[in-house]
């Protein structure tokens, strides 16, 4: 009886490590951005479902929906805007972040209990969507705050 336990337990570990490093959900709102270790090929893909990937083939997603972002400051005189990631500029994107920012480094946050987390794809649109220079990966829809007169 424990030898079934114990083959239902492994069984079970199996099938979840495989489905967190090969299978990929991309819903309605999400595209990915994926690389391919060995050829170093870079693409972009939004057909939603569900995704399985080669081991070496790193994908992430992106959420395209509109995000407010905000530059955090105690003055009456700051910016809000509604902003989104649009995949036109995707290569853009991947030439300035590289691909290393966003599979790796930018997984884990130590700033757990601030209301803005600095990790992931908010804080990225918040970076780049208050730079001077117009970026092709990033829809501003509406620019909103308060302006001291």
């Amino acid at each position: 009886m424990r030898k079934i336990y114990k083959y239902l337990l492994i069984s079970i570990l199996v099938i979840l490590s495989m489905y967190l490093m090969f299978v990929n959900v991309v819903k309605t709102h999400e595209v990915i951005l994926g690389r391919n270790y060995f050829t170093g090929h870079t693409f972009i893909d939004s057909v939603t479902g569900i995704k399985l990937n080669a081991p070496w083939v790193f994908v992430n997603n992106i959420d395209t929906r509109p995000h407010r972002v905000c530059v955090t400051s105690a003055s009456r005189n700051f910016n809000c805007k509604l902003v989104s990631f649009d995949k036109s500029g995707w290569e853009e994107f991947i030439d300035l972040e590289g691909f290393y920012y966003f599979w790796w480094a930018n997984r884990i946050s130590f700033n757990m209990g601030h209301d803005q987390e600095y990790r992931g794809i908010n804080n990225l649109l918040r970076g780049y969507s208050f730079d001077e220079t117009p970026r092709n990966f990033i829809k501003i829809h509406k620019e909103s705050g308060f302006k001291q007169k």
